[in-house]
């Protein structure tokens, strides 16, 4: 995937997160924010796999 195209996939991925956040930001049950964390995860794989990269404390880092 070229650099253009993952900067377009990382905008929308971006605005995903801003608009969960509001969201969450709006919830007052319980099932609602589990639900809206549950999204949030599941969203991490996007960019993860645009990346190609396992990024978090103590593990390697690729390029």
């Amino acid at each position: 995937m070229d650099t253009a195209t993952r900067m377009k996939e990382l905008v929308v991925f971006e605005a995903r997160v801003h608009d969960l956040a509001g969201r969450a930001a709006q919830a007052t049950d319980t099932g609602s924010k589990i639900a809206i964390y549950g999204e949030l995860i599941g969203g991490c794989s996007g960019c993860h796999a645009i990346h190609g990269k396992v990024l978090g404390a103590g593990l390697p880092k690729t390029d």
